[in-house]
Order: structure tokens, then C-alpha cells, then sequence
């Protein structure tokens, strides 16, 4: 409590003599600016952490291991996978992705003629102020499209015909 802190701050200050060597109300400006620094540096620590889990949330993807049957970790950035979630998102998770599963009796047939898909992104503007470049973790979502574009049960297009 800030009495007992305040009684610690003059025990501290007292010289050999068992004088004060500063005044109470210096004493109690000295303990309001030690509280606000406090203060201060858990609100940049809880900002800094956000930022991280917010970096993390970009960086990672969230992705089903059909052979293992379970979900797993991409980076987007590395490519490395990883089974567990990355730590410092704590007790947050990477939304589920959406699962496709085939029909039953679902058949490929394939086209009479040739089809594509065109998908172009831009990573820098002509104004850098209001948008400003695209990081490189958005040109590695490509793979991603493209993994999904080559799901039949999407689009049916075949792997084959996909660049």
C-alpha cells in the first residue's frame, strides 16, 4: 500500500543524523512517478505482446494433416510445420481451416475444353503513404491458393493443368 511504501521511502532518505533529507511531499512525487513508470512499462509489455501475437497470427497458418488426421502449424514465411501451436500465442489458436471432404459418389469428369484460374497480386502501390508495400508473407500465401485451386472438390481443376 502506498503508506507503507511511503515509510520505506523515508527510512531510506534518513542520513546517519536521522534527519529527512528530502520533504514528504518530495517523497510522495518521487512514489507517483515511480507508480506511473510502472504503469507505463506494463502497458508497453501487454502492447509489445499483442504486437507478437498479432505477427504470429500473420506468419502461421493453421492447416489439417489428412495422413495424421490431425491439424498442424505452417509458417508461411519458412514453410517448416510444426504439430504444436506456436508458444507465445498462450492460450489463443489459429482459426480451424475449412475441411473439405468429397462426396461419396462424387466423379471427376474432365472439361471438353482447357480452364484456369488467374490470380495476381500488386505488392507495392503507386501510393507508398495510404498503402504501403505488402509484406513477404503475403507473396508465400500463393502456395497456399494454389494448393487450393488444385482441390478437385473446389474447382475440379486437374493438378496437371494448374502452373
Amino acid at each position: 500500500d502506498d503508506e507503507d511504501e511511503l515509510e520505506r521511502l523515508k527510512a531510506a532518505m534518513n542520513d546517519d543524523t536521522g534527519e529527512l533529507e528530502a520533504s514528504e511531499e518530495e517523497l510522495l512525487e518521487e512514489l507517483q512517478t515511480d507508480c506511473a513508470v510502472r504503469v507505463q512499462k506494463q502497458a508497453r509489455a501487454l502492447k509489445a505482446r499483442r504486437q507478437v501475437r498479432n505477427m504470429i497470427k500473420t506468419t502461421f497458418a493453421k492447416e489439417y494433416d489428412a495422413e495424421n488426421d490431425r491439424m498442424v502449424y505452417r509458417n508461411k514465411v519458412t514453410g517448416l510445420v510444426q504439430r504444436t501451436k506456436p508458444r507465445l500465442l498462450r492460450d489463443e489458436d489459429l482459426p480451424d481451416p475449412v475441411v473439405y471432404v468429397a462426396p461419396d459418389d462424387y466423379n471427376v469428369e474432365p472439361a471438353d475444353r482447357k480452364q484456369f484460374a488467374l490470380v495476381l497480386t500488386t505488392t507495392s502501390f503507386n501510393d507508398e503513404e495510404r498503402l504501403p508495400a505488402l509484406p513477404d508473407v503475403v507473396e508465400n500465401d500463393h502456395d497456399a491458393i494454389r494448393r487450393h485451386l488444385v482441390n478437385p472438390y473446389v474447382c475440379k481443376f486437374l493438378e496437371e493443368d494448374c502452373l
